[in-house]
């Protein structure tokens, strides 16, 4: 009977230690196994950190580029604002200019009219006078007549320089409107 329990003891110790051995196997295995997925999860981490700093250098790049569009759109603004102010100066002059030129005409108008009344009062007088007297009045008609003419085309071509001045400042303005819809 005492031996019996002794080798039943016996057998319990040597599946105790079996069980022992294949816990700690188990153990170790389950160690390495966590060792291998800390290993894993540091390289995971370790690989979307350097994607992260690629990114961030990426993005970093893209910023600058767009702040220097938006410094090069701001210049080219500014530049547009400048010449838009040159075009409405350029304007203005001109249309003072013009103003001149059209009093001017006006002025030369009234003569002209004038000029006009007193040829005929002369051409009266001329019919009576006779021939002679009539070939001089002929001669100043038509250097009245060739003053207005110049006149109208001096008022004439200013008009189309004012014109041609508005134009450009339109354009000018209508360039910088866009060019301050894209900043």
């Amino acid at each position: 009977d005492a031996q019996r329990r002794l080798a039943e003891t016996e057998r319990r110790e040597y599946e105790a230690a079996a069980k022992a051995a294949a816990l700690e196997a188990a153990v170790a295995d389950a160690n390495a196994r966590a060792d291998a997925a800390r290993a894993e999860a540091e390289s995971a981490r370790l690989d979307r950190s350097v994607e992260l700093n690629e990114g961030n250098a990426r993005l970093e790049a893209e910023l600058e580029a767009a702040r220097a569009d938006a410094e090069a759109a701001k210049a080219e603004l500014e530049k547009a604002l400048a010449d838009a102010t040159e075009a409405k100066s350029a304007s203005e002059k001109t249309s003072e200019k013009l103003t001149k030129a059209v009093k001017k005409g006006k002025g030369i108008e009234a003569e002209k009219k004038q000029l006009e009344v007193t040829v005929a009062e002369l051409r009266t007088q001329l019919d009576q006078a006779g021939s002679a007297y009539a070939a001089e009045l002929v001669q100043a008609t038509g250097s009245a007549e060739n003053a207005a003419m110049a006149a109208k085309e001096e008022a004439q071509d200013a008009q189309r320089r004012l014109a041609e001045t508005e134009r450009r400042e339109y354009e000018a303005a209508a360039k910088a409107a866009a060019l301050e819809a894209a900043v």
